[in-house]
């Protein structure tokens, strides 16, 4: 029972690490498909994984004005997860086999956004590049 508080802080200790690297994760995974779309071609699958990573770090940079909205970034988090497929499909159907440039990508990225998200998280002030 005395070692419990201290069983607790690690515990706390490991999530908040575990969160911050699966957060950095995401902006370097993003940042690595920026800098291949400006050197080279990139492939529709590979931009949709790309906006639903951009829209995950958006959810976690807007997690005040979620909440100041009514919303949460657990709600933002599950509108990406469950209609991530769908829209994938609906979107980048339409779009290239690939894409050659940031203008091209975030074109589509922005309509995935709106597909993806009610009409009050999408249309928060989110930037794609």
């Amino acid at each position: 029972m005395k070692f419990l508080p201290a069983f607790i802080l690690i515990l706390v200790v490991i999530t908040f690490g575990y969160n911050e690297y699966s957060a950095s994760a995401k902006y370097e995974q993003y940042n690595s498909f920026l800098n291949q779309l400006s050197t080279s071609k990139v492939t529709s699958f590979e931009a949709a994984n790309a906006a639903k990573i951009k829209l995950q770090i958006n959810c976690e940079t807007t997690k005040l004005q979620l909440e100041k909205n009514g919303s949460s970034l657990d709600e933002c988090q599950t509108y990406i997860s469950s209609f991530h497929d769908e829209c994938k499909d609906k979107v980048f159907r339409l779009a290239p086999l690939e894409f050659s440039g940031t203008e091209e990508f975030e074109k589509y990225a922005k309509r995935y956004q709106r597909c993806v998200l009610p009409l009050d998280i999408a249309s928060m002030e989110t930037n794609f590049l």
